[in-house]
């Protein structure tokens, strides 16, 4: 994630889920509710939280939305590649700009979860979508199979997961019983 080394449990948690949930959840944004249901915390911890998160840049609130039903947008700062920190290769960024699509590019951290549509690959990298106009490049060397372009597909530490699979994993796991 963008701000890893300054979130503490609770906020990296909320950002792992949103982001795990796709290019439409993180369009969306995220309220107080919705971050005290993820990280299973009190209402005023979530305040304290987001207000974190705010003053970091990490969300900032939607105007017009009432303060017991506020919004926050998530914060994608474009990645500056002229001070060389931003980690990609010249390589990645001429395969992104390839597509023509619109948005900023950032590059993978196999910790973090990432689903979305895969939008370009070639021998070393593949690009993947993981919300509006912003994109991640992942390592193929890295990735154990290479993703076709057009799949929709989870990447985490390093393994790639089909939606389908996902949904089979998820539906195999034993629950208890309710009483």
């Amino acid at each position: 994630m963008l701000f890893d080394s300054k979130l503490n449990a609770r906020q990296q948690k909320a950002f792992d889920v949103v982001f795990r949930r796709g290019p439409d959840r993180v369009a969306r944004g995220i309220t107080p509710k919705d971050y005290t249901k993820i990280s299973k915390c009190p209402a005023r911890t979530a305040g304290r939280d987001i207000a974190g998160l705010v003053e970091m840049g990490a969300v900032a609130r939607v105007p017009g939305t009432a303060t017991r039903n506020a919004r926050y947008a998530i914060i994608l700062p474009r990645p500056s590649y002229d001070t060389g920190c931003s980690g990609l290769s010249d390589r990645a960024q001429a395969l992104f700009q390839s597509t023509g699509t619109d948005g900023w590019l950032y590059p993978a951290n196999p910790a973090i979860r990432y689903d979305g549509i895969i939008v370009a690959v070639d021998d070393q990298h593949a690009i993947q979508q993981v919300a509006p106009q912003a994109f991640v490049a992942h390592s193929v060397q890295v990735l154990g199979d290479s993703p076709q372009v057009g799949a929709v597909v989870s990447i985490h530490h390093g393994r790639l997961t089909a939606p389908e699979q996902q949904e089979a994993r998820s539906t195999n796991k034993k629950r208890k019983p309710c009483p």
